[in-house]
């Protein structure tokens, strides 16, 4: 599967996790175990986008973006801990 149906995927499983996340909060329907069903189905397709494009690499990239968005949290968690 090519990237552009691949991105169509993706698009459809992230607006079932948020069609999950929204009835679980604003309704108080559904269950963690929906919830996990639509992230294992999200984290599936971010794993075929990591090969689609451009495998080790691509995934490496992404490991360091995670871990400096991460760090950045830490601050501002740390930050906001001292306000």
């Amino acid at each position: 599967m090519g990237a552009v149906p691949q991105i169509a995927v993706a698009m459809e499983e992230l607006g079932e996790l948020i069609s999950v996340l929204s009835r679980f909060v604003f309704r108080g329907r559904g269950t963690p175990e929906d919830i996990a069903s639509e992230i294992a189905d999200v984290q599936i397709c971010v794993e075929q986008f990591q090969e689609v494009f451009g495998g080790v690499e691509f995934r490496e990239t992404v490991q360091m973006i995670k871990k400096q968005k991460l760090e950045r949290l830490k601050n501002r968690l740390s930050e906001e801990k001292y306000e």
